[in-house]
């Protein structure tokens, strides 16, 4: 599974959308049965040196306290690595707080098919900001995956926020939801209420990669002769067989530099 994902979207090819049967969290599930040490409920609090100049990682109920490591991987947003490196790497740490993750909403939206007129032959669409729009686009998930809704019936899955509609994203959960259905219903010739609508909210979403990032992944660099892998999406892409792909290149570096 892992190779596949790494391969998707490959240089010279046209990406495209996937998900895995059951859902992303089939991945999860995945690589929690082939891990042989792995320590749930840990949140680590801290990072330090040895003498030697190896690596403490510290977590509230001391799992790792009698360990010392060559190579700590950080599977973290930039935000959460920061605070653990300010100790040893203020200037790399004040890098990697200055990403930019802006607040993202994603509201999914169920009709009935007979109750939506447009074709939905597709993937879904963008709403350019000139036409000040609600909501940032919308993905035609039952389109893409039919399997995601019943037969007769449509799924949509719509974006609110991100760094163009940020002050949309904070709103109430109801209030977002039925401004999401008074836009779909505009754009999509939709004559009902919704059968059903669920949101979930990010306060930090997706990592942008805009001016803030040059000097966090230079940090990163300089990190990475020091022994400290950054192995998240702001680091080589935020999809997920970006981050699959990086990830192992990731491992089969250090891999290599232990052997």
């Amino acid at each position: 599974m892992l190779r596949g994902l790494a391969k998707s979207g490959g240089a010279g090819g046209r990406r495209k959308i996937f998900s895995l049967r059951g859902g992303l969290q089939t991945l999860a599930i995945a690589l929690t049965h082939h891990l042989t040490n792995r320590h749930t409920s840990q949140p680590v609090t801290g990072l330090t040196r040895d003498a030697a100049g190896k690596y403490l990682v510290q977590t509230a109920r001391g799992a790792f306290s009698d360990t010392s490591y060559d190579v700590v991987a950080l599977a973290l947003p930039a935000y959460a690595a920061a605070p653990l490196l300010k100790p040893l790497f203020p200037e790399a740490a004040s890098a990697l707080a200055s990403v930019n993750y802006p607040p993202m909403a994603a509201v999914f939206t169920a009709y009935r098919r007979t109750d939506v007129t447009h074709a939905l032959d597709g993937f879904g669409a963008l709403h350019p900001k000139v036409e000040q729009p609600y909501a940032a686009g919308s993905i035609w998930t039952s389109s893409i995956f039919p399997d995601r809704a019943p037969a007769d019936q449509v799924l949509f899955t719509t974006f609110v926020g991100g760094s163009q509609y940020r002050a949309h994203a904070g709103q109430p959960a109801d209030a977002q939801k039925a401004a999401v259905h008074t836009e779909l219903s505009r754009f999509y010739g939709i004559k009902s209420a919704p059968l059903w609508q669920h949101q979930y909210y990010w306060a930090k979403a997706i990592p942008q990669f805009d001016a803030n990032i040059v000097a966090a992944h230079a940090a990163a660099d300089e990190l990475a002769t020091q022994g400290i892998e950054s192995v998240a999406n702001w680091r080589a892409g935020v999809g997920v067989p970006d981050c699959v792909r990086y990830a192992r290149q990731m491992a089969e570096k250090i891999a290599k530099s232990a052997a």
